[in-house]
């Protein structure tokens, strides 16, 4: 692969995406592309100068004690210049007879998910509110690895429930409508306690990366926005105006096997190498799945993904750079709008609502499979990299998508990062993150956070 054309980040977005792609990469390239009949032109993102404290990062539960002290946290947050926060209660399902169990021992109450937003609200954070439901085996209760064969709650991550009906009264009462209710409040008692403080819109998610369940009831998922829009036009119109209604998709929903390099990322993520169909997302649905998914997509305020796609694609003969890194997540997003977005899911370019990175973070496999977390299971393959070069490609990535938040083609408004764990806490922000501070990678992102206030 030759190497990134150097002037790609000043291209204007007016030459449409194929065009822009066509100067990056050469016929042979991974990211070479074939042009559609019609380039589309998308929708220019916000002024770089407003908002542009863009960078933010994801507080995530998988127990209440993760939720405590709120105060201290978020005095340590602050203390990296970073004003988005990412809040993520962890609800967990173990059988789809059980259903999605609402347990103070596993998931933070609404009064403590309420505080941790009032909290928020008070310091003058942007919020982007994501419930999500995980397999049981991920809570910290005694238990949990009893249970590891039962399905879902012995599921590897959240993107296999294919039972899992977002209309059903567990998901559409005990989780979404719930912190609705939870966000709703936290919102109205701010507003009575200090009329005089600036509120940001937040963005309330409405699913997190389930994707069978977005595959498989695509309907249900329009049914659900209906509902939560005539639910916040009936109970909580007063905080209306302080609402954006979103989604949060797993990177799988950007791969497609008839695309170059697709099948190989694909490979990736997988210990063997091998192709999974359980992997793909748009190929497994019906054309009028497609079509309802667009639709859903059209119907929010606004959306997002966790972008997890490789992020070595277009490195020179040197290895990879910031600058590489930068020209890889410009790539995919422009793939993912191009491809998907409008070619597979036939929406119409003016009707993509503004586009977020939801979650991002460089995990053991580095740049060439961000996803990748479980150690256990990957280090007999020899596909891991050091734990020098890890650490040197999670800096490279955060040097690179500060240049591409500041990138003004690119189509992300915000983009925040994932800190579940070593190595992805570059922070060392959560206790269960011990030696996960990465020096280079905190200096890119506060650098960032720094010059753009």
């Amino acid at each position: 692969m030759h190497k990134h054309n150097p002037s790609l980040h000043v291209m204007s977005l007016a030459f449409g995406f194929s065009s822009l792609l066509g100067s990056a990469c050469s016929p042979t390239d991974i990211g070479s592309q074939r042009a559609p009949a019609t380039t589309p032109v998308y929708a220019a993102p916000a002024d770089p100068t407003a908002n542009r404290s863009r960078i933010g990062i994801i507080w995530a539960s998988w127990n209440p004690s993760h939720f405590q002290n709120e105060g201290a946290y978020l005095d340590r947050v602050g203390s990296f210049q970073v004003k988005r926060v990412s809040l993520v209660p962890a609800y967990f399902i173990n059988t789809y007879e059980e259903g999605i169990v609402d347990n103070p021992s596993n998931t933070p109450t609404s009064a403590q998910q309420k505080a941790v937003l009032k909290a928020l609200l008070r310091r003058g954070f942007w919020i982007n509110y994501r419930p999500h439901v995980d397999p049981y085996k991920f809570t910290l209760s005694a238990d949990a690895q009893q249970y590891v064969t039962s399905d879902p709650g012995g599921k590897d991550w959240r993107g296999k429930f294919d039972r899992l009906d977002p209309m059903k009264s567990d998901y559409k009462d005990k989780v979404i409508l719930h912190c609705l209710r939870t966000l709703a409040e936290a919102i109205s008692e701010i507003r009575s306690a200090e009329p005089a403080l600036v509120i940001h819109k937040v963005r309330f998610d409405l699913g997190a990366e389930l994707m069978d369940s977005e595959v498989l009831f695509t309907d249900h998922w329009l049914q659900l926005l209906q509902t939560v829009r005539s639910t916040i036009a009936s109970q909580y119109p007063t905080i209306a105006p302080y609402l954006e209604l979103s989604h949060n998709f797993c990177h799988h929903l950007e791969y497609l096997k008839r695309l170059p390099g697709h099948l190989d990322y694909l490979g990736r993520i997988n210990p063997d190498g091998q192709v999974k169909d359980a992997d793909l997302f748009v190929e497994r649905m019906t054309p009028q799945a497609r079509i309802e998914l667009g639709q859903y997509i059209a119907g929010l305020d606004a959306f997002s993904i966790s972008q997890y796609m490789p992020l070595d694609v277009m490195a020179g003969s040197d290895g990879p750079s910031a600058d590489s890194v930068r020209n890889a997540l410009l790539h995919h997003e422009r793939t993912f709008f191009q491809e998907v977005l409008v070619g597979e899911l036939g929406m119409a370019a003016e009707g993509i609502p503004p586009f977020h990175v939801g979650e991002f973070g460089i995990g053991i496999r580095g740049l060439a499979a961000p996803n990748v977390w479980d150690a256990k299971v990957w280090a007999p393959t020899g596909k891991l990299p050091s734990a020098a070069k890890q650490r040197e490609q999670s800096r490279l990535a955060m040097e690179g998508v500060a240049l591409y938040m500041k990138d003004r083609s690119a189509q992300a408004n915000t983009l925040m990062l994932w800190l579940g764990g070593a190595p992805y806490d570059v922070f060392e922000l959560n206790s269960y993150s011990t030696g996960a501070y990465n020096e280079g990678a905190v200096q890119a992102i506060t650098t960032y956070l720094t010059e753009n206030p």
